[in-house]
């Protein structure tokens, strides 16, 4: 018996002495070399403290300050700063609204005229009516002097009773649209605002309305500027949304002509994602499919997509790309995104159904 004991205390004693230098090793170490004598600790995980050293960081790491606003100017220029404002008041149809500034994404503004500029641009118009010959060229060199600016305007007059008017205020609206588009793709400003409301896109919704400001004061790294919202033509305010929108793209809307405007602006090196489902019927050929599109009929198609295969662009003049079931990109310059389905070539017009698509914009990188 004695014997006996004497083995359990000598056993015990040996223990003590082989676990002591444990008490000096970090905790970590500690059980490591107890789980490889197999005292007291069950068996870890496969990989558990390999797992665990990769995922621990090495030092601290500070999240990126966001992008400040970046105010966008007619004249091609843009200014990055923070304005100095709380909230933006929008008068809407059902009343003045106003919005957080930390909830605000975007603002595109409707071109701004005053009230002499505007009676000069009705005067010339009136005047392409006027009998005499050189009095209708000279109003209409004027009006091109002008631009942009008297473009409304001008728009209204092409549908004037005066035949003269009418047909001088056409020509002179598709010269000023054309030369509206080629500059549409310079720098990376977002598209502009037709008629006469200002676009407000909030982290909640997107609302048309004046805004009621005249005029914001920027504070820059070079100092504090005051720019007039009549010189502005847009200002982005945050880089990161996310922000959404759902769109139905049907069959009439093919490329290259008949584009589906999604009214929806991205902005240079924005990421985005587009979901696409539903289905595209050709009855009388016993054609089905969905956004991927189809290519067992053969034939040509446009711009070698399969025959309804859902498309999209960035810009009017933007290079097309396959969107399918699911597209995720970046986009190379800011513009417009609009839509299409590649036309079925055997029977254009006898496809029946729609794509519904979920587009989720990420930001900048």
């Amino acid at each position: 018996m004695n014997t006996l004991h004497g083995s359990f205390t000598a056993l015990f004693l040996g223990l003590v002495v082989a676990l002591a230098p444990l008490a000096l090793l970090p905790a970590q170490n500690a059980q490591k070399l107890v789980r490889a004598v197999g005292v007291g600790l069950p068996p870890p995980a496969p990989e558990e403290d390999e797992a665990r050293e990769r995922t621990e960081p090495d030092g601290e790491i500070k999240p990126s300050e966001p992008s400040p606003p970046v105010f966008f100017l007619r004249d091609g220029g843009k200014v990055a700063g923070a304005p100095r404002l709380e909230a933006l008041g929008v008068r809407t149809r059902y009343g003045v609204l106003r919005i957080p500034l930390a909830e605000l994404v975007q603002v595109r503004f409707a071109q701004r005229i005053d009230a002499s500029l505007k009676k000069q641009v009705q005067e010339l118009i009136a005047r392409l009516g006027d009998e005499d010959f050189d009095a209708r060229e000279d109003a209409m060199e004027a009006l091109r002097r002008i631009g942009a600016h008297a473009l409304p305007f001008i728009r209204l007059a092409a549908e004037s009773d005066n035949e003269e008017i009418k047909s001088r205020s056409g020509i002179l609206a598709g010269e000023l649209e054309a030369l509206k588009e080629s500059q549409a793709g310079a720098g990376d400003a977002p598209s502009g605002v037709e008629g006469i409301d200002d676009q407000v896109q909030t982290t909640r919704m997107t609302i048309k309305g004046q805004v009621l400001a005249e005029d914001f004061v920027i504070q820059s790294r070079y100092g504090s500027l005051r720019v007039s919202v009549g010189d502005l033509k847009a200002v982005s305010f945050r880089q990161s949304g996310p922000t959404s929108a759902k769109f139905d793209v049907l069959p009439k809307n093919q490329p290259p002509g008949s584009w589906m405007d999604t009214k929806f602006d991205l902005e240079a090196g924005q990421r985005f994602r587009l979901e696409a489902s539903g289905i595209i019927n050709v009855t009388n050929y016993s054609v089905s499919c969905g956004p991927a599109g189809t290519r067992e009929w053969g034939g040509q198609s446009w711009n070698n997509f399969a025959q309804l295969a859902l498309v999209g662009r960035i810009g009017k003049n933007g290079k097309p790309f396959l969107v399918g079931d699911e597209y995720r990109g970046k986009a190379d310059k800011a513009g417009r995104l609009y839509l299409a389905i590649v036309a079925f070539s055997y029977n254009p017009a006898g496809a029946v159904g729609k794509y519904t698509v979920k587009l989720r914009s990420l930001g900048g990188e």
